[in-house]
């Protein structure tokens, strides 16, 4: 059959359009539902989900000290099924596992883990923590110092499941990595769940600009700590580790968190230097031979709330102690007692070695503010002493009270006092109480000094004057004894009816 020419033209036209018409009107893909690429993740079995027998696989084990148990735990996880269960049987408990990964030098890397705490004690910083260890194609750790990098810690003894991350930066040489996940000295268990460690895009980093240290100088006595504080700038910088040295390491150390601790007498420059950027702050120090026999007696150092080295003890009514970085005389903390009620009597106390019949010089700054007392009412520190056998070594078996501060609202007093400890003492508890008061006193910088021998001015009479009076029912009298000489050391008095 013929068709003209006319009529195929329009055919085709008419063919065209059935089939373009369609692809034109259809509506373009949206590009908000396409499914991105999953991050790299450099953790084998970082989610604990592969095991044999009670192991998880692609981990390795160590147990530093006293008995921990790694285990894979299918009744607490975070998510799918499983988690990495630590538990240790003592205080003292350390252990970890471990594995290794290929990294590359000078790339930053993001690690991050789900974590939870079920503890019943710890020594001094335990809990939960994460740290690595960087070296080069020989084994060579290639930190400045020599040592593995802390990324993060969990120390509450009790916490659910708690998202943690850190971002490292390996430096340059570095082509491993170990990543370690500890119980550091507790006893109970840690978990561990979703573990990731994964190269962060480098246009995304947030790096360090400068870091600064307050207070940057300050005097410490023999054998004396002070924990330093970096403060990062700016503060969302996506890697704060630092790492600490010393200048004069006779002098004084730094642990890997901080802690500076007074060896000799003698100057040391402390450093805390970034991983990213080698950004320096510097504490400048100087150590004296003055001995305080009080650990811990300026509160720098604490876990959670409460001073490391002190104990509460609740007496009467609701007392609560804790650190306070907000009201403080010196440095950057002191020890705050709050109670409820003009009842309120509570303490913290520390035990110390001291020597029989030798002065000690007791001192602290004390500030108060209370809104009511019962009578005799403030801050008060008595000591008690005891022998070899915990026996009280006083005369009358009780404690001695070495000073007060009575006053309701008072700033920052230097309040101090010396006592000589009796025959026989060979322990000393000192204890610093608010005592029966509503509000808060603040204690800052305690010392125990013993004295020179032979320094000590003793006691060589008392007296009243007058020595006999006569008082009619409920009347009161202030007796004030006349202490010689005058300039006696320990002018204490033991008061009997």
């Amino acid at each position: 059959m013929n068709l003209s020419k006319s009529y195929r033209k329009s055919l085709i036209r008419l063919l065209v359009a059935v089939i373009i018409l369609p692809m034109i009107l259809m509506p373009f893909p949206r590009f908000d539902h396409i499914v991105s690429a999953e991050t790299i993740n450099l953790v084998s079995n970082g989610d604990f989900e592969s095991f044999t027998g009670s192991m998880p696989n692609g981990w390795g084990f160590n147990q530093n000290v006293a008995t921990v148990v790694a285990s894979v735990d299918s009744s607490v996880h975070h998510s799918n099924g499983h988690s990495l269960r630590l538990n240790g049987t003592a205080n003292t408990s350390r252990g970890s596992v471990y594995q290794y990964m290929a990294v590359e030098a000078n790339k930053s890397y993001e690690i991050s883990s789900w974590v939870k705490t079920d503890l019943a004690a710890v020594t001094s910083g335990g809990g939960a923590r994460l740290r690595i260890q960087m070296t080069d194609s020989n084994g060579n750790i290639t930190t400045a110092d020599q040592l593995p990098v802390y990324v993060w810690e969990q120390k509450n003894l009790k916490q659910d499941w708690t998202y943690l991350t850190g971002t490292i930066t390996p430096p340059p040489g570095t082509v491993r990595m170990a990543v370690e996940l500890f119980l550091w000295t507790g006893k109970g268990s840690v978990w561990y769940d979703d573990l990731r460690v994964e190269p962060v895009n480098e246009a995304s980093v947030i790096h360090v600009e400068g870091i600064t240290l307050s207070p940057d100088h300050g005097t410490l006595d023999l054998s004396q700590s002070l924990q330093l504080t970096p403060v990062i700038t700016p503060a969302n910088a996506m890697n704060k580790n630092v790492l600490w040295s010393s200048s004069n390491p006779s002098v004084a150390s730094v642990s890997k968190l901080g802690l500076v601790t007074t060896l000799s007498a003698g100057e040391a420059v402390i450093t805390a230097t970034t991983l990213d950027g080698n950004k320096e702050a510097h504490f400048t120090l100087t150590s004296t031979n003055n001995v305080n026999l009080v650990s811990n007696g300026d509160f720098e150092r604490f876990t959670g709330s409460l001073p490391d080295g002190w104990t509460l003890l609740q007496n009467v009514a609701t007392v609560t102690a804790a650190i306070d970085s907000t009201v403080y005389h010196s440095n950057g903390h002191s020890l705050r007692l709050n109670g409820s009620a003009n009842t309120s009597r509570g303490s913290v106390y520390q035990f110390m070695t001291v020597e029989a019949n030798r002065a000690y010089e007791i001192s602290s700054w004390v500030k108060t503010d209370l809104s009511a007392v019962t009578k005799g009412g403030g801050a008060w520190l008595r000591v008690q002493m005891t022998d070899s056998g915990g026996n009280v070594t006083t005369a009358d078996q009780g404690p001695v009270h070495v000073w007060e501060q009575a006053n309701l609202k008072q700033d920052w007093t230097h309040l101090t006092g010396t006592i000589t400890t009796p025959p026989g003492t060979v322990k000393m508890a000192v204890e610093l109480f608010i005592w029966t008061g509503k509000g808060s006193v603040w204690y800052d910088e305690l010392r125990v000094e013993p004295k020179e021998a032979g320094s000590a001015v003793f006691v060589d009479g008392i007296s009243f004057s007058p020595d006999s009076g006569t008082l009619f029912q409920g009347e009161s009298l202030q007796l004030a004894p006349v202490i010689s000489p005058a300039l006696a050391t320990n002018k204490n008095v033991l008061w009997s009816s």
